[in-house]
């Protein structure tokens, strides 16, 4: 049965036997089990408010005090990790932030890596990709977990895209996706020069589609570049002729400078 606290000063709350009392000062003969619940009740009461005994640990303390305090007992944070009276930190640990069933630093989630490296199975952070893991940022052509970056760019856990080669823009933004947020960022996209408000790239006028190889007219609505005659794909690195749909682009290697080939209807 737990036993009432000793005033000012609060123990651990640890049963001593059938001969506790139901109140909180500590004195009074034995009492029953509706008696003891009271006692405990005042008990955890006084827990809330009061410091435990040297060495233990107040948040083992629960609304009804079934279990015993541990001495020296760790909290089971990032901040108090460990075994009784061996507790450490788990803050900027290479193995992971998490405290890892309370006793070791590691990880449960991608969140508890350093960017760039992923939780493996055996819940430590390490840096590659694969099955079990989660990756904190984008998976590489070699399997290895990166940080994000404009030529990184994805989801946790995905493949990384190279934003350099967006039409959308040279950017990697929030959510993973590679756009703009000034006109800069469009400087060699296809889409077009202009950064447009929704964050992607593409064109409001002929003018934002000099340097694109999709065609020197802007195509509105839509915001982007292409063609509507072979005029506009002269200079055009696809392609010298203007396809059905809308872009320059090649039918045969004769469409191409003399050094490339026609390919799936692009000159490479």
């Amino acid at each position: 049965m737990p036993s009432a606290d000793a005033g000012g000063t609060d123990g651990p709350l640890v049963d001593v036997g059938a001969g506790e009392s139901s109140g909180g000062s500590g004195s009074g003969s034995g009492s029953s089990g509706g008696a003891d619940a009271s006692g405990d009740a005042q008990d955890a009461a006084h827990d809330a408010v009061t410091g435990d005994s040297a060495g233990d640990a107040p948040s083992n303390d629960g609304a009804s005090d079934a279990a015993p305090d541990v001495p020296g007992a760790c909290m089971g944070t990032t901040t108090s990790c460990g075994p009784p009276n061996q507790c450490f930190d788990c803050t900027g640990n290479s193995a992971g932030t998490a405290c890892v069933n309370g006793t070791t630093c590691g990880c449960t989630t991608y969140g508890d890596c350093q960017p760039g490296d992923s939780c493996q199975p055996n819940n430590t952070c390490g840096s590659t990709c694969g099955t079990g893991t989660q990756c904190n940022g984008c998976c590489d052509s070699n399997n290895d977990c990166q940080e994000f970056s404009d030529s990184r760019c994805g989801t946790p856990g995905a493949a990384c895209i190279d934003c350099s080669r967006s039409r959308t823009g040279s950017v990697c933004l929030a959510g993973g996706v590679c756009g703009c947020a000034q006109d800069g960022d469009c400087s060699d996209t296809a889409n077009g020069g202009k950064c447009l408000p929704q964050g992607v790239c593409g064109c409001g006028a002929d003018g934002d589609c000099d340097n694109s190889p999709n065609g020197t007219q802007c195509q509105l609505p839509a915001g982007v570049c292409g063609c509507n005659g072979n005029g506009a794909c002269n200079n055009s690195d696809y392609g010298n002729v203007c396809l059905a749909s809308g872009v320059c682009g090649c039918n045969t290697s004769n469409d191409c400078s003399i050094l490339d080939s026609c390919v799936a209807g692009r000159c490479q």
